[in-house]
């Protein structure tokens, strides 16, 4: 065996801004009420989540679980931030229903890139443009209200990367508490997409093609719709699928 040497150095690192490996920290707006976190992971109790106030107190440590009914409730009155240690394992949203602290201080898409195990995806948890989730290929859903982009990009690059036709659902709707109320820029081949009311079921975005598409939007009353007749419309419509509930379909 050859030799070889080796050098050790000895420092200390007193910098807690650095990132942790597998760690993710989403930020908190002042809280008015409690809100409810459903905390989801692939194994029972692979993840840990805790709850820090604004002056880093921790306020409580959560286990997550495999049950899609395990809720823990949190309230932060003057704001603070979660810390998921383990964020490859957890399945659900990573926020529940509570205040984000503004788009900018959330962590960008990149933190989430290996996130597999998360099939639906909140804009409401990470800021990115809507293109760059089209290399997420196992995401099923994804609510878009503060995502920036054109759904039109995310089809193209679904296209390139083979998958020359299908289907996510989608949501946009104005989330988080009336402080919180963003101007959404989400967009269809250049036009706003207008917003949902929370209540709304999901809506979906399909494509044929990259020239053949549409968004059923605002519990399926709406839609967006690129490259079909109007001969190809009204059979749509008349058929029942999907455009049963649709009065006005736009074109874009």
């Amino acid at each position: 065996m050859g030799k070889c040497l080796v050098t050790k150095l000895t420092g200390t690192v007193n910098n807690d801004s650095l990132p942790k490996l597998g760690v993710v920290i989403i930020p908190i707006r002042p809280m008015k009420d409690s809100a409810n976190i459903n905390f989801r992971s692939t194994k029972e109790g692979s993840v840990t989540l805790k709850v820090y106030d604004n002056n880093k107190t921790l306020k409580g440590t959560y286990k997550s679980s495999t049950s899609e009914q395990h809720y823990i409730n949190i309230h932060l009155p003057n704001g603070g931030y979660l810390e998921y240690d383990n964020k490859y394992d957890v399945v659900s949203d990573f926020y529940g229903n509570t205040r984000m602290a503004g788009r900018e201080a959330l962590p960008d898409i990149e933190e989430f890139k290996y996130c597999k195990n998360c099939l639906e995806v909140a804009s409401l948890f990470m800021k990115c443009n809507v293109k760059e989730l089209a290399e997420f290929d196992w995401i099923t859903s994804f609510e878009a209200t503060y995502f920036t982009g054109d759904f039109t990009d995310y089809i193209a690059r679904r296209v390139e990367k083979g998958i020359s036709s299908g289907s996510i659902n989608v949501r946009v709707f104005q989330g988080g508490a009336p402080e919180t109320f963003v101007n959404g820029t989400i967009q269809i081949n250049g036009i706003k997409v207008n917003f949902n009311t929370w209540s709304s079921p999901m809506g979906k975005l399909v494509w044929e093609s990259a020239d053949k598409y549409y968004l059923l939007n605002d519990g399926h009353t709406s839609a967006y719709i690129h490259g079909y007749s109007s001969e190809e419309i009204q059979a749509m419509k008349e058929s029942g699928q999907p455009f049963e509930k649709v009065s006005s379909p736009i074109e874009v």
